[in-house]
């Protein structure tokens, strides 16, 4: 393991362990949360990541900036998992088809955007203060490319896509800069490059 890497997974260790907070790393591709493969998760009991992933030290940033969040009171987090609201459930439930009002729909869904937004920049910043050797811009344009898809589930109660937009000729064409506001709009170039993964 790089040292930079070494550093920050024994400061992500420590930080969790003060608060209460289990660290499992699992010796797996993937994990399930909510009946879903991801490559990890944050709760407010736990951080689980999956360490088989070539990139587990990007994940394990992305999930310790949620505990960041909610360390910290974000607004938007506390929006998504309460105590404001639970945006987090509705967006959930949407997708698995329930019948809510569209207005709390597209309250959710802009929340639950810009919650995930707020989270990718504290991941880069601590990415990046440790030292830790990631491609930037790629990890950017994955970003991008994750917020303009919840448009989609939004719009098309779309959870999980038939095929993976996370093709480099996909990425390549997604914003490098968290200047984009991925998270309010979906351009009409980049809503017509993920159809063909709906």
């Amino acid at each position: 393991m790089d040292p930079n890497e070494k550093k920050f997974l024994d400061f992500v260790r420590i930080s969790l362990k003060e608060s209460g907070i289990r660290l499992v790393l699992r010796n797996s591709d993937y994990v399930i949360t909510d009946g879903f493969r991801c490559e990890g998760y944050f709760t407010d009991d736990c951080v689980c990541v999956a360490k088989k992933n070539p990139r587990w030290i990007e994940v394990l940033a992305h999930e310790y900036s949620h505990f960041i969040q909610w360390q910290t009171g974000s607004v938007l987090y506390r929006k998504c998992y309460g105590p404001t609201n639970n945006y987090a459930d509705i967006v959930d439930l949407w997708a698995k088809g329930a019948d809510i009002p569209r207005g709390k729909v597209r309250r959710a869904f802009e929340a639950y955007r810009g919650m995930e937004r707020e989270c990718e920049k504290i991941t880069v910043m601590l990415l990046k203060s440790y030292g830790i050797c990631f491609d930037v811009e790629r990890y950017k344009q994955e970003a991008n490319c994750t917020l303009y898809m919840y448009h989609f589930m939004e719009t098309h109660r779309i959870k999980n896509y038939s095929r993976s937009p996370y093709k480099r000729s996909i990425l390549q064409r997604m914003p490098s800069s968290f200047r984009a506001l991925s998270h309010l709009t979906l351009p009409k170039e980049i809503r017509e490059i993920l159809l063909g993964y709906v």
